[in-house]
């Protein structure tokens, strides 16, 4: 399966579905907003797939393939990221022949990477809260193309992603440069505790150097301790939640079948006709 690209004056279109049914061409392009966006949504790809040069386009497009169509229609497909489908979706959709439950299916495979996005925000959660990115290696790790791709995430997002750590990367680069800057100070002779001296004189000497340290060190340790503490506290308690939100989930997507197949039931009872004495 390639993906679609249809050319257009100075860009290019990507429809997720192009189905044709004798010489109608139906174009199917689903999103997944927020449920506070769908009608906005809805209109926006109504009005992006029915623009002229657009419709075009895709006719040219499927023309070339060998199709005749006469008959371009679009249809949105907008799913909340709780479950909610357009009301103007799922009947487009029911026109074309898919059925309740193949509609049901697309519902609980968007709730599902809406559960999918939860995860990864707790493990960037996580990550905030017990990665030091001062370490240059670790920041290395989480920037790496490919430990972004064994996330399974689209192009897209994964961008996204990227673009919303565009400030914290930039502190951390001046943090590196600053360290990079009072590097002369941190190798003096006066840390490094002059260690070209004989072996049996470097405890001696690396003490002597640094003598008014130890014990901030030794607070500086103490409150590490206790702040991994707190954050593994943090962690267990967002993982309990993840777990209480997966069970709900769960709970609905069943819930969901059970009124599905109540319903087909009561639909299937209704077409009965009683028969006449």
């Amino acid at each position: 399966m390639t993906e679609l690209r249809i050319p257009l004056k100075t860009s290019f279109c990507k429809p997720d579905i192009l189905l044709v049914e004798d010489n109608t061409a139906y174009v199917l392009d689903i999103a997944v907003p927020l449920e506070s966006r769908l009608d906005e949504t809805w209109t926006l790809k109504h009005e992006k797939y029915g623009n002229d040069e657009v419709v075009a386009a895709t006719r040219k497009h499927l023309i070339a393939l060998g199709y005749s169509i006469t008959t371009m229609k679009q249809i949105p497909v907008i799913i909340s990221s709780r479950g909610l489908m357009h009301t103007k979706s799922a009947a487009d959709l029911r026109k074309i022949g898919v059925s309740k439950i193949s509609i049901g299916d697309l519902v609980t495979i968007a709730m599902a990477g809406s559960i999918s996005m939860l995860t990864l925000a707790a493990f960037t959660l996580k990550r905030f809260l017990l990665q030091d990115f001062r370490e240059v290696d670790d920041l290395i790790k989480y920037l790496d193309p490919q430990y972004i791709d064994r996330i399974a995430i689209p192009d897209a997002m994964k961008l996204e992603f990227i673009l919303a750590e565009e400030h914290f990367i930039h502190s951390q680069v001046r943090l590196l440069e600053s360290v990079k800057k009072h590097q002369p100070y941190l190798e003096s002779e006066h840390i490094k505790g002059k260690y070209k001296q004989l072996p049996e004189k470097v405890c001696h000497l690396t003490r002597s150097s640094v003598p008014n340290y130890s014990s901030k060190v030794q607070a500086l340790t103490q409150i590490q301790i206790q702040e991994q503490d707190q954050c593994n506290a943090i962690t267990e308690d967002v993982s309990k939640m993840l777990e209480n939100y997966n069970k709900m989930i769960l709970l609905l997507s069943k819930q969901f079948v059970q009124w599905e197949e109540l319903l087909t039931k009561l639909e299937a009872a209704k077409q009965i006709k009683p028969i006449a004495d």
